[in-house]
């Protein structure tokens, strides 16, 4: 598995992405509880010594990374990670660790007011990573029924429904790697106006 030296920085055009660290609790904690934002995750108890607890834990594993999204004038605007999906559907489970499920993308969550760029980036460099960094082969992906706009913004991409969590009411994704790299270049396109190499 790819690993991360401690306090990486990866740098877009509009957004950087760093490790979160104690300081980053109350950040994450408005986030998570804003009523709009948290109407399809799981509920977080506003609680700032839990929080500081629970990046404490995350700071001693070595099967996740989460990240704070930046704008360039360093001011937290967001939050986005790579961790072990803890579902147990056989689709997603992960030969080596079968207990733990597979590693995707999630917990993007961003403050009102981005850009549409500085949006728009923090999820295309999460995949970029995931893809390019983490080489794994498929993106898992659970997003509620309800989520119409994130359903979409995920199937543009090439992810591809292939259940449906009845318990949680989200519907499972999976986008493959071949898919990513034959839309990457829109994105870029978007982002940058040109292909990157």
């Amino acid at each position: 598995m790819a690993t991360l030296p401690i306090n990486a920085v990866l740098e877009g055009k509009y957004v950087n992405f760093r490790e979160v660290n104690i300081n980053d609790a109350e950040f994450i904690l408005e986030l998570r509880c804003d009523e709009k934002k948290s109407r399809y995750i799981h509920k977080t108890e506003y609680n700032v010594d839990k929080q500081k607890d629970y990046i404490r834990r995350y700071l001693t594993l070595d099967n996740e990374w989460y990240f704070i999204v930046e704008n360039k004038k360093h001011e937290p605007i967001g939050t986005n990670s790579i961790y072990p999906y803890p579902i147990a559907d056989e689709h997603w489970r992960d030969s080596e660790n079968p207990k733990i499920g597979v590693l995707g993308p999630g917990r993007w969550l961003a403050k009102d007011g981005l850009s549409p760029l500085e949006t728009l980036e923090s999820d295309y460099l999460i995949k970029k990573m995931f893809f390019e960094t983490f080489k794994k082969q498929f993106s898992p992906m659970m997003i509620h029924k309800d989520n119409k706009n994130v359903l979409a913004f995920h199937k543009s991409w090439g992810a591809q429904i292939f259940g449906f969590d009845d318990e949680m009411q989200q519907h499972l994704l999976d986008l493959k790697i071949e898919d990513y790299y034959k839309n990457k270049g829109k994105f870029e396109r978007m982002l940058y106006g040109k292909i990157l190499n």
